[in-house]
């Protein structure tokens, strides 16, 4: 849990189909066109790192109210934070 994001996560399980991520932004976190930016920086920082993920993990990214007055570098760069944090992406090779 960071101060823009929630992360749930849990592995696949058998016969999983790789990555499948869910984003939630509740509708207490303000007008609609301040959940969609969001939702859209959740995608696109998801799309520029999905290739660093562990595969076959099932997670929701869950926008927080403080996210709404961040800019997009800040919830990617806390994105990437907690994944490293909880183990999510691949481990380097250097």
């Amino acid at each position: 849990m960071g101060r823009f994001l929630v992360v749930v996560y849990r592995s696949a399980g058998e016969g999983g189909s790789g990555a499948r991520v869910g984003f939630i932004t509740a509708k207490k976190l303000g007008k609609a066109h301040d959940r969609n930016r969001l939702r859209r920086w959740l995608r696109e920082a998801y799309r520029r790192h999905r290739a660093e993920l562990a595969k076959d993990f099932e997670m929701i990214l869950l926008g927080r109210s403080a996210a709404v007055g961040a800019g997009y570098a800040s919830i990617e760069s806390e994105l990437c934070k907690l994944w490293r944090n909880e183990g999510l992406i691949k481990p380097s090779d250097s």
